[in-house]
């Protein structure tokens, strides 16, 4: 449905239950290596924020009824819902990661 460096969002079928789909947002930290540094300084300040800010997203997508959840050792944290019928325009807008 939608994919930055950042985000994933799934709409998913549940093939046992076809009224049934779930919404799946996935967050991953895009694979970047900064070394220490004034050089780098400002992009690993930059890097950190962007995850912080990122990490804060997920925590609202849990205040609109998403629920979190990591589903791999490499951290990739993930925030779902399950529906059956269509999510208001409100919730959708909700799912609006960080730019």
């Amino acid at each position: 449905m939608f994919e930055t460096e950042w985000i994933r969002i799934l709409v998913v079928r549940n093939r046992k239950k076809p009224a049934e789909f779930s919404i799946e947002v996935e967050l991953a930290l895009p694979s970047r290596v900064i070394e220490p540094g004034k050089a780098q300084g400002d992009k690993a300040h930059e890097f950190v924020d962007r995850t912080i800010e990122h990490l804060k997203y997920l925590l609202q997508l849990e205040e609109v009824g998403l629920d979190l959840g990591v589903v791999s050792k490499d951290g990739i944290w993930s925030a779902t819902a399950t529906m059956s019928s269509a999510p208001s325009n409100s919730f959708f807008e909700s799912l609006v990661p960080p730019t």
